[in-house]
C-alpha cells in the first residue's frame, strides 16, 4: 500500500491542540515499573577490552626505566648511534623517539644534533675547570684501553664481480634522448621514474607532446638511462640517410652519385622506404 497524500483542506479543518490530561500513577503501578534486582542466573555478556593511551607525557608507566637526558647525550658524543643508546640506556629505539625525544624538548634530528653539540660544548667547559693532575689521570685512563682492531668488510665473489662490472650508458634514438633531457629540465630522476612507473603500471597513461618518445621505454632502460647515463643512437634509417647525404663529400662528385644510387638500389630490392634516400 502506498504512501496516502495529504489534502489542504483536511490541514486546514483542524481545530488546533486537545486539552493536556494529568495522570498520577498509584502506589501499585509505580512499584510495577521500578527497577528489578538482577537474577543470579544472569551471565554477564561479552565485552572487549580497550587499551587506554596515555596522553599526559609527564606520567611514565611505572615499568618504564628513568632514562637521563644527559646520559643519552654522554653516550651520543662518544659516538654510539640512537639505536645502541637507547639499548644501553635498557629502552627502545622506538620508546626513546616517542616519548623521551617528546620529554625532552627534542622535536627533529636537527634539534637533537643542537642538543648534542650543546652537551659537548658543555662537557668541554667541565673538563677545562679539572685541576691538571685529575685532567692527566681521566686522559691515562682513557688511552690505556686500546682501540678494538678494525676487521675489514668481507665479500663475497659475486659482489667483488659486480664492483668491476662498468655501468655502460643507455642506448637511446635521437627523439627519445631529446626528449630525457627536456624533462631533465624540470624533474628529479626519482620524480621521473615514479611518473613513468605509474603511466605504465597504475595510471596506464602516457608522456605527451614532445615527451611522447618516452613512451617507448622500458621501466628498466628508463632507471639505467637516469641513474647510469645515455647516448643518443641513430637508427639504421638515420644512418643510411646519413650515408646518403654525405656521399660526395665522402667519394668525390662522379664516385659520389654512383655510391647514392646504390644505396637507393639496395633499399628498394629490400623493400625499404627511407624518406631522403629513396621514399
Amino acid at each position: 500500500m502506498g504512501t496516502s497524500i495529504p489534502r489542504r483542506e483536511n490541514e486546514l479543518n483542524v481545530s488546533g491542540q486537545g486539552a493536556i490530561k494529568t495522570y498520577t500513577l498509584t502506589p501499585e503501578e509505580l512499584a510495577a515499573i521500578q527497577p528489578k534486582p538482577i537474577p543470579k542466573s544472569h551471565s554477564t555478556p561479552l565485552g572487549f577490552r580497550t587499551k587506554v593511551k596515555n596522553t599526559n607525557p609527564e606520567e611514565v608507566r611505572s615499568d618504564m626505566p628513568k632514562i637521563k637526558k644527559e646520559d643519552y647525550l654522554e653516550l651520543r658524543v662518544k659516538g654510539s648511534s640512537r639505536k645502541d643508546a637507547a639499548k644501553k640506556l635498557g629502552t627502545s629505539k622506538q620508546s626513546l623517539e616517542t616519548y623521551w625525544f617528546g620529554k625532552w624538548g627534542i622535536k627533529s634530528d636537527a634539534s637533537e644534533e643542537v642538543e648534542i653539540a650543546r652537551y659537548k660544548e658543555l662537557r668541554t667547559e667541565k673538563r677545562q675547570e679539572v685541576p691538571a693532575n685529575q685532567l692527566a689521570t681521566e686522559i691515562k685512563s682513557e688511552t690505556s684501553t686500546p682501540p678494538a682492531p678494525i676487521e675489514p668488510e668481507k665479500t663475497t665473489p659475486a659482489q667483488k664481480q659486480i664492483e668491476v662490472i662498468p655501468s655502460l650508458p643507455v642506448q637511446l634514438t635521437q627523439e627519445q634522448a631529446d626528449a630525457l633531457r627536456l624533462v631533465l629540465q624540470i624533474k628529479q630522476p626519482d620524480e621521473i621514474v615514479l611518473h613513468h612507473s605509474s603511466t605504465f603500471i597504475v595510471t596506464r597513461e602516457r608522456w605527451l607532446d614532445a615527451l611522447d618518445p618516452l613512451n617507448d621505454l622500458s621501466m628498466d632502460e628508463m632507471i639505467r638511462a637516469l641513474y647510469f647515463g645515455f647516448e643518443a643512437v641513430k637508427t639504421p634509417d638515420e644512418l643510411l640517410l646519413q650515408e646518403f647525404e654525405n656521399a660526395e663529400a665522402r667519394f668525390g662528385a662522379h664516385s659520389g652519385v654512383a655510391f647514392r644510387t646504390g644505396l637507393q638500389i639496395a633499399a628498394d630490392i629490400l623493400g625499404h622506404k627511407v624518406e631522403g634516400v629513396n621514399g
